[in-house]
């Protein structure tokens, strides 16, 4: 495994992820022309199991005449998908122009986008949706047949094919689900509900049963919610739901929530699925102590801050669920990942401190934001956790896991200095636990980060103290 993987200039990583031992991310960056200072767009990279950047490989955003957003990547083996938004309508991302962002004879106000790459990571072909006042990508999933988008909406929305007809929109706004096929032709759209009611979060794809697993958070105070022809039940406050869609048709077989006391929030990247096929999920929650529906111990108090929850749930239920933080300041889950073990990786951001069963602690380094990782086993007990601070704030942006031998890789944090000082990226291998060697799950994968992270001056050496806890008893959690 390299020791350090090539820099790239950019204000962030928007999405990061793993195939066949390859890494491929998306990254937003700064357009400073003359023409258009000041704008956002996008570049996407792949690097070899190696750590070595593949030249031949990706695409750069020109110059703008408004910002272009990138906000999630999805890989095939033949194909990647990007989604994002944009404030310069019917601008090209290829030189033929065949690849344009906007929907033709609209105004065009702020379009989301889908973009379908090559194998060279060339833009192929873009699908975009318009609306009478907004836009926004919320989540992404594909297969090889099919690539789901959800998008919210408001008002009146036109997308750029024929085939979908989204209708008169909600000014409120409305939470869709588009189905569109390989060569971009929208093959089904369903609405769920108003934007304000249900927000999605999260897909997962499901090749084996040809479904996608849709993860997000629903406000049903005055009413239970309908989707389709399955119901979320009015609850005084803010709940989740794991939503089972059919990806060739987008019909609903399964509607899931998850009630508890006191209000939780999806996180953005807080799914993965498990092996047989559960979902493992995550977000954030506060407020006094208190339990899903499932036999486990109380989630810890988490005051007036904000902790980290993460659950494993299956077709009509919680297995078990556990908590991470404390009750005096914020520790929020950024990005969920699981390996073909069933090992569990969760990512955020540590301001105060996380209790682990062994006893240990971890905890933010300096009084800047820091970052955590823990990784648990299937049944939810804690493997090892380790924090990852330096001087300044160190922020999660992604992470992913990848076969031992094949570079595996985890984690891409990104760093910010108060100072205003503008970030470059370096993807890096990270070994977490005491600094050296690299902890390896059941199934033989190595677990490393790749680092989107600020380049620290000399003098400002970013540092990584490690906390690892020793693996909790089997048995301390056995029927959780």
């Amino acid at each position: 495994m390299s020791g350090a993987w090539g820099e790239l200039s950019g204000l962030s990583v928007a999405g990061v992820a793993a195939r066949d031992g390859a890494v491929t991310a998306v990254i937003r960056e700064a357009r400073g022309l003359v023409s258009t200072p000041g704008k956002v767009g996008f570049s996407v990279a792949r690097w070899s199991p190696s750590g070595t950047r593949d030249t031949a490989y990706g695409m750069k955003t020109g110059e703008l005449l408004g910002n272009i957003w990138p906000e999630h990547l999805a890989v095939m083996p033949d194909a990647a998908y990007v989604t994002g938004w944009s404030e310069a309508p019917f601008t090209s991302l290829t030189p033929d122009g065949e690849c344009l962002i906007g929907v033709p004879d609209e105004n065009g106000h702020k379009p989301s986008f889908l973009a379908a790459l090559d194998p060279l990571g060339k833009c192929k072909w873009i699908w975009s949706v318009d609306a009478e006042f907004n836009t926004s990508p919320l989540a992404l999933a594909a297969t090889p047949k099919r690539v789901v988008f959800a998008v919210s909406l408001s008002g009146q929305a036109t997308a750029s094919s024929r085939e979908c007809a989204l209708g008169p929109g909600d000014e409120r706004g409305s939470t869709a689900l588009v189905g569109l096929d390989p060569d971009g032709a929208c093959v089904w759209h369903r609405t769920f509900e108003t934007a304000a009611a249900v927000r999605i979060e999260e897909l997962v794809a499901v090749p084996e049963t040809g479904e996608v697993l849709v993860f997000g958070e629903y406000d049903a105070p005055d009413a239970a919610i309908k989707i389709q022809t399955m119901e979320l039940p009015r609850t005084p406050d803010r709940d989740l739901f794991v939503a089972r869609v059919r990806m060739e048709d987008g019909e609903l077989t399964d509607l899931l929530p998850l009630r508890a006391p006191g209000s939780q929030s999806a996180a953005r990247h807080g799914a993965a699925l498990l092996p047989g096929g559960d979902l493992v999920i995550s977000g954030t929650y506060s407020g006094p102590s208190f339990k899903f529906q499932d036999d486990c111990p109380l989630l810890p108090d988490a005051g007036s801050s904000e902790n980290t929850f993460v659950a494993r749930v299956s077709r009509d239920r919680v297995l078990w669920s556990r908590g991470f933080g404390d009750a005096v300041k914020d520790q929020m889950v950024v990005h969920l990942e699981a390996d073909e073990s069933g090992t569990i990786y969760v990512a955020g951001t540590l301001e105060g401190e996380i209790p682990l069963e062994s006893g240990e602690t971890i905890a933010a380094g300096t009084e800047e934001l820091s970052s955590y990782l823990i990784a648990l086993n299937p049944s939810g007990n804690v493997l090892w956790g380790t924090a990852i601070a330096g001087k300044g704030t160190v922020a999660h942006r992604g992470c992913l896991v990848g076969r031992a031998g094949r570079e595996a890789r985890r984690s891409a944090p990104h760093r910010r200095r108060a100072d205003g000082h503008v970030p470059s990226h370096g993807l890096r291998p990270f070994h977490p636990g005491a600094g050296r060697g690299v902890h390896r799950s059941a199934a033989g994968h190595a677990v490393t980060a790749a680092l989107g992270i600020e380049r620290a001056p000399a003098e400002q050496p970013t540092t990584f103290p490690h906390g690892a806890a020793e693996p909790a008893t089997e048995a301390a959690r056995r029927g959780a």
